[in-house]
């Protein structure tokens, strides 16, 4: 007798196995031990009870085993057949212990599976016939002593069920021949019994569970047949009395016993679990098997994190901060689903191996992590039911019936689903899986112990959501926020803290003392940051890398190349028609399959191939066109192309693919321009071109700036195609770095058509105040002016240079400013200023005043060019002159003169004076605060409830644009007066004057344009110095939360009341705040993405679509962190946008209080009594302007 190990054990059981249909099986030889996990008690123990029983009182503990077994041979004998089945099987029937284990359980599936051969055993209750019952299958061919064998039985066997044969009765059959120590001794067994049970013990390894070997005429059988047995295996445990008749049999005739040390239930887990690990069970109704569930699990979860390693062995993880929801998610006892949404690359994989690691250890939560289908298919209830070893033609009813099942074991399953959706299925395909999986969900969650944990792509994500049945969804789904318009939690980029993390982890293992802002932004996405850790050491030069120099230092070279580029090709060939057919050998297949570094690259599963990372199949599929040369291909179908690419709704790493190609891959800059020109003028589907467009242009600004710029410098003005392009090359430039932005703004600003020369001019003043502001100390500032300040300057137009640079300053205040920076910005831009050499004479004040009126509506509200016949009639009729000359003398403002300014401010058609009325109140602030506040007060005291919304825009617009001037620190003295005129004419703060300026301006169409656009708004000046506190460092309103509080309790009451016309005007405010604070404002649009209303939908993407062009990258950064608020449409608007509306957008009164403060306080500080002079004695528009830029010259004139 020897000792064998579990594994050599499970091996050798499986080898004979396997053999099961050809010649030898396994045969199971149980005794009383097997009984025992069941309730079940020892054959002594019986004895004991019987006696009892018998006796009517209990057996004393001095009484010994010879007694009990004297005295119970006794009784036996003195009973009839039927009598003494009648005790035992009362003594059975009055526990309530005697209840099939798992051991019975898995027997019987052994054998429904043909994985056994036969079981023999010595006891005669029924607890294999009774599990059989309870299972509802049929797997045995029982013989008792009361029932006859065929003869021949074994003859053809093989086609015939398992055989289990009862050699000393059977309960059922009222027969029991072998009980009492004579009988077991000594009584013979029938012939066909004996016939049997040597046929079964000579072509059979023995397993004995739970047998002693004590039976005398058990030992003779096989003594007879000796020279026939193969192997033995004994399972108990204690190892065989070897004293046992049978031991000494096989002893004594050289038959080596391997006995291992497990009960009759551990026995068969460890059976079954070997024999049925690659086996689909059919699923047996209500019964579930602890040990093959768990066999299951730990099977799938070594398969998943397996898959996992070879992507992060040898890496240095980070902690992602978004591990701890899965404690939250699996202790809220309400919510059974979860989804987490994010880009291909940035970790839900690694976050879901997080959530088994976390787990692996635990013995009452179990994580089922399962890869998503990689082909489709209908169910993916079904697809769970497999991966957990079983088949039913109702997998909702198997998990059903497992939750049911969950509960009573007092376990947690949480089945986690990887990437659901990567390129498999249509989105209604798609929805209709997880549909059925959340009703599952709905049905089975007062269980409270089955749990599904969802990731998949956030672009798939959006498309499916509107599609799933939001009423199961909202009671079963749990979220991170609960205020997420779709309810999914979402994965991004590394966050600081986790930065940090990779950051330490790459300079660890590498020579480098700094990681360049380049490569910062590229471990940001977690894959990447994989990629490079890995490869750091063969990476050099890292001040110039970039994501294709890392895959072509790691792994994409030579053949390895090749056999990608063609697997890139080849899953595009799944989505559309192929002009080029390629389908990938069995050498290419075999390769990819069998290549060790590709294994971090690319998955497999169930016979598919794909890429692991979206980016690298993008990357791949550009070179594969690279290598083809295929925009010739492109350019030959251009008729078909927007079908067959823009409009089918390609996979996004796909469609990038080909985004790539032509922005990147491509050198034939001529080509990409005749195919996007073809595609503008033949295609109906504009939206869809028009995206793509720009996405082409975007690439070529991400990363291929240099030769981007020099291309378009190169190309003929005069054609037809660079007309069509141009707005497009201006709105690629917010992609760019400033060097490649500055220089092609500014030749964009001077070419084929003076259009555009505005636009160019704004987002050349956005990129250099920005810069300028970024700046942290006073040195960078300076370079950073003296690099890029040539292209704020008009070439050879001095005095147009000055008004450039003062619009600088619009856009730098002491309110979005540090304060040294402010002054060593105003410092810089002052030098510069007297630097420049001006000629004041009448063509170039003449050419000032033409640009000035060109560009009217840009600089004054509701202005047109038509101003200057405007003032012409100015001095004749206005009656502003006579009280400008009042307020110079520093009096109040009498009750005629406020009237007066009131009429003036009441309609549309007097921008003039509208500016003038503004600038009594400013001329009052600077020469003294109180000043302004008291006639401010007096203007505010005549307002009644017949006031226009226009006069009490003028007062807010007048009382802001005052205190500012005075000083822009302080917005609280501002705030007390604007407060108190909310609270006042809270219900005029949405009536909008709007459509009168239908007849006066020409800008605008229809309503909603009308409405939004209009810069008119009452609301915004709230905004106007809202964000300082997170810049100037002394206050606690850093959150759009805290400085826009006034707007929120708006809402909340509009909100409430249904009135979303209103609401509309709150974010056309926030439209507008977005030309000055960007970031502030779209943080600020998120509180309306979970609006449904359509006009708040439409208003949110028109400010989306406006910021998509001026601040592209902050707007793609908010759409990444709300994106799951938006739909393909929405997001298909945004992408598409080809007008930013700059034109139309006039200064705002922010901008002009920024201009005033700094020519008062660097330039003039007598400016206004200059523009107070200059309105009273001025005939003349042409002789307004050259007395302007006189007093601005003062000091260098």
């Amino acid at each position: 007798m020897n000792n064998i190990s579990k594994l050599e054990f499970i091996s050798e059981l499986s080898a004979i196995s396997k053999q099961c249909n050809t010649q030898h099986g396994i045969c199971i030889f149980l005794g009383a031990g097997a009984d025992v996990s069941s309730g079940g008690v020892s054959f002594s123990e019986l004895k004991k009870e019987s006696v009892s029983f018998v006796r009517n009182k209990r057996i004393h503990s001095y009484e010994s085993l010879e007694q009990i077994d004297k005295e119970f041979n006794s009784i036996i004998e003195s009973l009839d057949e039927e009598s003494r089945c009648m005790v035992i099987q009362r003594l059975i029937k009055s526990s309530d212990k005697w209840l099939p284990s798992d051991g019975y359980k898995l027997l019987i599936l052994l054998a429904k599976e043909n994985c056994i051969s036969s079981v023999i055993t010595t006891n005669f209750a029924n607890l294999l016939e009774t599990t059989q019952a309870l299972m509802g299958v049929d797997a045995f061919q029982i013989f008792t002593p009361a029932t006859a064998v065929p003869t021949q039985y074994f003859i053809n066997s093989k086609s015939q069920k398992p055989v289990y044969l009862k050699m000393h009765g059977d309960l059922d059959g009222k027969l029991i021949t072998h009980l009492t120590a004579s009988e077991i001794q000594n009584k013979a067994y029938q012939q066909e019994f004996v016939n049997l049970f040597e046929y079964l013990i000579q072509n059979e390894s023995i397993v004995f569970l739970g047998y002693s070997g004590w039976d005398n005429k058990i030992a003779e059988l096989f003594h007879k047949n000796i020279g026939n047995i193969k192997n033995v295996y004994w399972c108990n445990v204690n190892k065989p009395d070897e004293n046992a008749p049978l031991v000494k049999v096989l002893k004594e005739n050289g038959i080596n016993i391997k006995y291992i040390n497990y009960n009759f239930d551990k026995a068969l887990q460890v059976i079954a679990m070997e024999l049925f690990k690659d086996k689909t069970l059919f699923h047996v109704d209500s019964i579930f098997i602890w040990a093959l569930v768990e066999a299951k699990i730990r099977k799938i979860q070594t398969e998943f994190t397996n898959n996992i390693d070879s992507d992060s062995k040898g890496l240095l993880t980070v902690r992602r901060t978004k591990a701890n929801i899965f404690d939250d998610f699996i202790l809220d006892e309400h919510k059974n689903f979860c989804v987490i949404t994010g880009n291909s690359g940035i970790g839900k994989s690694m976050l879901m191996a997080q959530l088994c690691n976390s787990f692996e250890s635990d013995r009452q939560i179990w994580v089922v992590p399962l890869n998503a289908m990689t082909t489709y298919t209908n169910d993916l209830l079904d697809y769970i039911v497999k991966k957990l070893g079983y088949a039913s033609k109702d997998p909702y009813t198997v998990l059903y019936q497992f939750s049911q099942w969950a509960y009573e074991q007092d376990k947690y399953f949480v089945f986690a689903i990887d990437n659901l959706g990567n390129r498999i299925g249509t989105v209604k395909e798609i929805a209709s899986l997880l549909n059925k999986l959340i009703e599952l969900s709905y049905v089975i969650r007062n269980y409270c112990r089955i749990k599904f944990f969802i990731t998949l792509r956030t672009d798939i994500w959006n498309n499916v959501f509107p599609l799933l049945d939001i009423n199961y969804l909202n009671s079963v789904i749990w979220s991170e926020d609960k205020g997420s318009n779709n309810y999914a939690t979402r994965l991004w980029d590394f966050d600081e803290f986790e930065l940090r993390q990779a950051k330490a982890n790459i300079l660890s293992v590498s020579s480098y003392t700094y990681i360049p802002d380049d490569m910062v932004e590229l471990i940001k996405e977690p894959s990447i940051y994989g990629l490079i850790q890995r490869n750091i050491c063969i990476l050099d030069d890292i001040d110039e890398i970039n994501i294709f120099t890392i895959f072509e230092k790691t792994f994409f070279s030579g053949i390895a190349k090749k056999a990608l580029e063609k697997l890139a090709y080849s899953i595009l060939c799944n989505y559309v028609e192929p002009y080029m057919p390629t389908k990938l050998s069995h050498r290419t297949t075999e390769y990819l399959q069998n290549n060790n570094i590709l294994k971090n690259i690319i998955s497999i599963e169930e016979g598919n191939i794909d890429f692991k990372n979206d980016l690298v199949l993008e990357c791949c599929l550009a070179s594969y066109f690279s290598s083809t040369q295929y925009i010739d291909v492109f350019l030959q179908y251009s008729n078909q192309f927007s079908r067959d690419y823009l409009e089918s709704h390609l996979p996004v790493a796909v469609y990038n693919g080909i985004v790539r190609y032509l922005g990147v891959n491509c050198n034939d800059f001529g080509k990409v321009i005749k195919l996007i020109y073809s595609l503008l003028n033949n295609s109906k589907s504009s939206k869809f071109v028009a995206k793509f467009v720009n996405d082409v242009f975007r690439y070529m600004s991400c990363y291929n700036a240099e030769t981007y710029v020099s291309n378009v410098q190169n190309f003929d003005a005069h054609y037809p195609e660079f007309s069509t392009l141009v707005n497009f090359f201006i709105h690629s430039t917010g992609f760019m770095k400033d060097t490649y932005a500055f220089k092609l703004l500014a030749y964009l600003r001077t070419v084929n058509s003076t259009s555009y020369t505005l636009e160019c001019n704004a987002l050349i003043n956005d990129r250099f105040s920005i810069g300028l502001r970024k700046c942290n100390i006073l040195s960078q500032t300076a370079e950073y002016f003296r690099q890029n300040v040539e292209y704020v300057l008009i070439p050879d137009k001095p005095i147009m240079s000055l008004f450039s640079l003062l619009w600088v300053m619009g856009r730098v205040g002491k309110d979005n400013t540090n304060k040294d920076i402010y002054q060593s910005i105003a410092t810089l831009v002052l030098n510069k200023i007297e630097s420049l050499e001006y000629n004041l004479d009448e063509r170039n004040i003449i050419q000032i005043k033409d640009t000035f009126l060109k560009n009217a509506y840009f600089i004054f509200f509701n202005a047109d060019n038509n101003l200057e016949e405007q003032y012409y009639l100015y001095p004749q009729k206005s009656k502003m002159p006579i009280i400008l000359e009042h307020v110079k003398r520093k009096k109040n403002l009498s009750s005629n003169e406020l009237s007066t300014i009131s009429s003036l401010v009441d309609h549309f058609g007097e921008t003039l004076e509208f500016f003038v009325c503004n600038m009594v109140f400013v001329y009052m602030a600077v020469y003294n605060s109180d000043y302004a506040l008291y006639n401010l007060n007096a203007l505010y005291n005549t307002f009644d409830e017949n006031t226009s919304v226009i006069e009490l825009d003028f007062y807010s617009s007048a009382l802001f644009l005052s205190s500012y001037v005075t000083n822009p620190l302080d917005r609280q003295s501002y705030l007390n007066y604007y407060n108190k005129l909310v609270d006042d004419y809270e219900y005029k703060m949405f009536i909008s004057p709007s459509m009168e300026r239908v007849s006066t301006c020409r800008k605008f169409e229809d309503k909603f344009e009308v409405e939004f656009e209009d810069g008119f708004n009452i609301l915004t000046d709230y905004t106007y110095t809202a964000p300082m506190g997170k810049y100037i460092g002394n206050s606690n309103e850093t959150t759009t939360e805290l400085y826009l509080s006034a707007f929120w309790k708006l809402l909340e009451k509009l909100e409430k009341n249904g009135l979303y016309d209103e609401i509309l005007q709150i974010i056309k405010a926030i439209n507008q705040m977005s030309v000055n604070w960007p970031d502030e404002a779209l943080e600020a649009l998120g509180k309306f993405t979970k609006f449904n209303h359509p006009i708040i939908r439409k208003a949110v993407i028109r400010t989306l679509k406006e910021n998509y062009l001026r601040y592209p990258n902050i707007t793609i950064r908010f759409l990444n962190q709300t994106g799951d608020a938006f739909s393909e449409d929405e997001l298909l608007q945004i992408f598409s946008a080809t007008n930013s509306q700059i034109e139309n957008r006039t200064l705002e009164q922010l901008q002009w209080a920024r201009i005033i403060y700094f020519i008062k306080t660097y330039i003039n500080p007598h400016i206004m009594d200059d523009l107070f002079e200059i309105f009273i004695s001025s005939d003349t528009i042409l002789e307004v302007f050259n007395k302007i830029i006189e007093s601005l010259l003062k000091s260098q004139l």
